[in-house]
């Protein structure tokens, strides 16, 4: 059900017709224009639901508040597990370059990030993909396990990095001591 502009309200139709659903695995609804409303219909709905692996509600709109923020992160460390839904969530975070939402979200669910881990190769690159400065030196200021070839790994696969960015990249990776 990506692209199809729902909204908030088409959001409501949708999750009071799956209340009662147990046996729901997947929903993707990317880029549907949801708003806070939407989520909270969302998040409600699902409170019983333990078969979901996968929730795509990326390209929020919206601001989360801490509120929702906490609902969604229980949600997801009670029902779903660690696969594509967290890589979207962590990729809204990225994308919006929120160091808050994205440290939130990583500790709300117990995340202990080695940069050789596959997931968080997956967000070093996302950091680099989408130049999220705040991200990135959250990333950096934890000093996470990021070897060279991880970084080297990463960045062949992006494109279209300033040189801003590159200098400030080089700079602190070779400044980290196991270089």
């Amino acid at each position: 059900m990506d692209f199809n502009n729902i909204g908030d309200n088409g959001a409501k139709f949708i999750f009071q017709s799956l209340q009662s659903n147990s046996t729901l695995t997947s929903l993707k609804l990317f880029n549907n224009n949801i708003g806070n409303n939407g989520v909270k219909f969302i998040t409600q709905s699902l409170q019983d639901n333990s078969t979901l692996t996968l929730l795509d509600i990326g390209s929020l709109k919206i601001r989360v508040s801490d509120e929702l923020k906490e609902i969604v992160a229980n949600l997801l460390k009670r029902n779903l597990s660690k696969k594509e839904t967290d890589f979207q969530t962590i990729l809204q975070f990225i994308q919006n370059d929120n160091e808050e939402e994205f440290k939130y979200f990583l500790n709300k669910k117990g995340y202990h990030l080695n940069m050789e881990d596959s997931m968080n190769k997956t967000i070093l690159y996302f950091c680099l993909k989408f130049k999220s400065m705040n991200c990135l030196n959250w990333i950096c200021r934890e000093k996470l396990i990021i070897t060279e070839k991880t970084l080297l790994q990463c960045w062949n696969l992006t494109t279209e990095i300033s040189e801003e960015y590159t200098l400030y990249l080089i700079n602190f990776f070779f400044s980290q001591s196991n270089f």
